[in-house]
Parts: structure tokens; C-alpha cells; sequence
């Protein structure tokens, strides 16, 4: 995993001091906070049988959390800009469901039994770091269009457990299902501006890469005397990725020295809405008996990660450095 940290950052090191200074304009920094809801196919829990007759299955529903992105670059006299972004994301979500005499419960990776209680949760750990060249075309209108290129790193680590009580004991046993993924790859991104007046624009951007790495998963027993641990082999793969941003910019000069020719700053406020999912990103085991013969025959499959939600942030950008 750490070799890919460390391309990575040679990667954007380079991307940031091959340009030569001297056609450096202005630089700018900005940080943005996210208010995003991570989004997986793969978090149910239990299982139970009801007094009916009839089977449901409880998933684990995970809420809108804070997160941030931080960014920072220098643009060029001739519409070109480098930028270097950080986005980072954790959530934590947890459930219950109660068993009874009449309701025998399957927890995940359990046996059918009359448990007293079982209780879910599920943390994300999602980072993504990249860095982009880019070029600006202003139009006779309008419109102006922004796209550029660099590498991408995305870390998502996701993790599951499931924990039983029954009704003699208050010892639990479960399992904790974890999936780790760090990848690097070629990133494209593309921006479409539209001038509502000299301080305002709504735009819309649109980004995607291809992520090669390596990706770990286990399943761990909680109380490893009653039950069974398997760990997975750790294997290459490629996630691919899409993300959007619909939004809506205000910026606002607050200093100029020298007149036209001199010293300017000025302050951009941005707000808007994002999704961005990558594909197959995230493996656990299914459903299933571990324990015995069933910890060789268990087997997994992947899911998609996503999060979208609202952002709120702000800009500076100046030419006095």
C-alpha cells in the first residue's frame, strides 16, 4: 500500500514544479465543507424470520456526515493552472434489531438461533488527492471551458461488523468484515463555466480516472474461540471513477494596489452539490455459515462506493506572492 503513497506524491511534486515561475500570475487556495452521505450496496446485517411466516433482512442505513476538501495551486498568463486537492470523508453508523422466542434471527456470517440481539455497524474511510494541469478557454460569449489531466490517489477503506447476543449469554460473537483499497491512475477532469454577471457563474464540472491498486479483505472473528477468522489474499485491481459538481460561484475583490497593473486579491464563494462513485471499489464476503468447512467455501463480491451531498466554500486568490 505505501508504494502507492509514495508515487503518488513524486507524481505531484513534479506536476507542481516543472512549470517555470516566471509566467506565474496568481496563486489561490480554498477549502470547501462537504456534507456527504457515503452510499453501499452491501451492508446488510441480519436476517429474521417473523412470527408470520415471513423473512426480512435490516441493512444498515448510513447518514449524512462532514468532511472536507482542501485545495491549493498558482495560475499562468496563458490560461493555465496547476492545482493540488485533498478530500476527505469518515462515517460511522450503527444498528439494532432485538430477537425474541418467536423470532429465530440470521445474523450475517452466524447460524439461524433464537439471539437476543444483534447490532451492525459500519465505518468508511474514503480520501482522495490528486493533481491537475489545466487550461481555461474564454470564449466571445458568456461561456468559458475549463480541462486538464494528472494523476489520481484514492484510499477506501470500508469496514462491517456484526455482533450476537443470546440469550444465555452476554458474551457477543460475531465478525468484522474489512476491505481496504489504495489505488493510483490518470485522472481527466472538465469544467463549463457560464457568466451570469462580472461576479457571478454557475458551473457544472465533471471528472473521471482509472485507479490501479491493491486491495485487502478479511473477516474477522470477534471472540475467536467460538468462532472462525479468514483472511483473503490481497490482489491487484482497477476501479474506475466518475464524479460531478453542480454549483454556483460569487467573487468579490477585496484589494488593488497599483492600479490596474497592480497587486490584486480577491475572494470567491462557492456552493453547490456533488456525487462521485467508483465502481467495484469495495469487497466483502457474502452472506453466509463461517466456521468448519464453511470458512474455505465462503466467498466474496464487490460493490460500488459512492457519496453525494451539498458543499460550502471558499477561495482566495491573489497575485502579490
Amino acid at each position: 500500500m505505501t508504494k502507492f503513497k509514495k508515487t503518488s506524491m513524486s507524481l505531484f511534486v513534479i506536476g507542481v514544479t516543472w512549470l517555470p515561475s516566471a509566467f506565474a500570475t496568481n496563486y489561490f487556495a480554498g477549502i470547501d465543507a462537504l456534507y456527504l452521505q457515503p452510499r453501499n450496496d452491501d451492508l446488510d446485517y441480519v436476517g429474521v424470520f417473523n412470527a408470520n411466516g415471513s423473512f426480512r433482512i435490516s441493512n444498515l442505513d448510513p447518514d449524512f456526515q462532514w468532511g472536507f476538501r482542501l485545495y491549493t495551486g498558482k495560475g499562468f498568463n496563458n490560461n493555465n493552472d496547476v492545482t493540488l486537492s485533498w478530500q476527505h470523508l469518515h462515517s460511522s453508523n450503527s444498528g439494532d434489531t432485538l430477537g425474541g422466542l418467536d423470532s429465530p434471527i440470521f445474523p450475517k456470517w452466524l447460524f439461524v438461533s433464537i439471539w437476543q440481539n444483534i447490532h451492525g455497524h459500519a465505518t468508511f474511510d474514503y480520501d482522495e488527492v490528486y493533481a491537475v494541469l489545466a487550461h481555461t478557454q474564454n470564449f466571445q460569449s458568456p461561456w468559458q471551458v475549463r480541462y486538464g489531466f494528472g494523476p489520481e490517489y484514492a484510499r477506501i477503506h470500508s469496514e462491517v461488523n456484526v455482533s450476537a447476543f443470546n440469550l444465555n449469554s452476554s458474551i457477543a460473537v460475531g465478525h468484522s468484515d474489512a476491505s481496504h483499497f489504495n489505488g493510483i491512475g490518470p485522472r481527466f477532469e472538465g469544467n463549463l463555466f457560464y457568466n451570469l454577471n462580472k461576479s457571478l457563474n454557475v458551473f457544472i464540472n465533471a471528472n473521471t480516472a482509472l485507479l490501479i491498486g491493491d486491495r485487502d479483505v478479511s473477516l474477522n472473528a470477534t471472540d475467536k474461540i467460538d468462532n472462525t477468522s479468514k483472511i483473503y489474499s490481497g490482489h491487484n485491481t482497477v476501479v474506475p471513477k466518475v464524479g460531478f459538481q453542480l454549483g454556483i460561484n460569487y467573487s468579490q475583490p477585496i484589494g488593488i494596489i497599483g492600479g490596474a497593473g497592480g497587486v490584486a486579491t480577491t475572494i470567491d464563494l462557492q456552493a453547490g452539490w456533488q456525487t462521485e462513485t467508483y465502481f467495484s471499489a469495495i469487497e466483502h464476503a457474502e452472506a453466509g455459515i463461517i466456521g468448519g468447512e464453511g470458512a474455505s467455501l465462503l466467498t466474496t463480491k464487490t460493490s460500488n462506493y459512492n457519496n453525494q451531498g451539498v458543499f460550502l466554500g471558499g477561495k482566495l486568490r491573489t497575485n502579490c506572492l
